[in-house]
């Protein structure tokens, strides 16, 4: 006797053939019983929107922490905001803020640091899903924990390799000011994603391609801007040496980003 065909749907009672992580899959297929042992995909999360499924509910308990770090800044830190997207449109006032002391751990600068973590991390976290990586055995909130983490790392390590240098070589103006220019960035990245979050996250109607190249163009741009500063910083700087630049740029600009397109590739 001929054995029934199997469902396409059936393919959610365990791990996701490739071919079937599609972007349609994140959109349009409705909720189904899973077993708790299954492999979990983050493009899962786009079988219906997270308002309509319990287990998503870090999603939007994410968005509401980073709404209100937004609204803490406006309403507690509205000056210290505004000085600093000053120094992130231009350098004239970069002196300015410096002068000022605490600019990495005045509240505000703290918080626009956890917004930038938070979202870039959970455009990390749909990254993933986007190219079918797995999620082992692990629940999707704790990957995207881990995500934001590793966002946070390397800024963190960007800034503390800056700050070693920049005593080594005696630079320690020169480096403090593109540290600053990292941090400012980063903010500006973190809050530009938003938008395109809510769109990935909640919205079933734009094609979730859409949100993912838009989200990479905002990130591609603004590394770009950033690239493109720090080398005017080093050219204006006359104790700074191109060998030390470049060494900069490959290792800790470069490397990661191709180690990381690289991994997310890696299925």
């Amino acid at each position: 006797m001929p054995q029934p065909q199997s469902n396409r749907n059936d393919s959610l009672i365990g791990p996701p053939p490739a071919s079937y992580l599609q972007e349609e899959d994140w959109l349009v297929l409705p909720p189904q019983p899973r077993e708790a042992t299954e492999t979990v995909v983050p493009s899962q999360i786009h079988q219906g929107t997270p308002l309509q499924r319990a287990n998503n509910g870090w999603l939007v308990i994410t968005m509401l922490l980073i709404f209100g770090l937004i609204a803490y800044i406006r309403t507690s830190h509205a000056k210290r905001a505004r000085e600093l997207f000053n120094t992130f449109v231009s350098l004239r006032f970069v002196q300015q803020l410096m002068r000022e002391g605490q600019v990495f751990l005045h509240p505000a600068s703290v918080s626009l640091l956890l917004i930038f973590s938070m979202s870039s991390g959970l455009f990390l976290f749909l990254l993933m899903g986007y190219w079918g990586v797995p999620l082992l055995q692990l629940p999707p909130w704790l990957v995207f924990i881990a995500c934001s983490f590793f966002m946070l790392g390397g800024y963190l390590i960007r800034i503390g390799v800056l700050e070693v240098l920049g005593y080594v070589l005696n630079v320690q103006s020169t480096l403090s000011i593109y540290s600053l220019n990292i941090f400012l960035f980063d903010a500006v990245l973190g809050l530009a994603l938003i938008p395109v979050l809510l769109g990935a996250v909640f919205t079933v109607s734009i094609p979730l391609s859409f949100w993912i190249v838009s989200g990479l163009t905002l990130v591609g741009a603004l590394w770009l801007a950033r690239i493109l500063r720090g080398i005017y910083l080093g050219m204006t700087s006359t104790n700074f040496s191109w060998f030390y630049i470049i060494l900069y740029f490959c290792s800790l600009e470069f490397l990661p980003w191709l180690l990381l397109i690289k991994g997310l590739h890696l299925r």
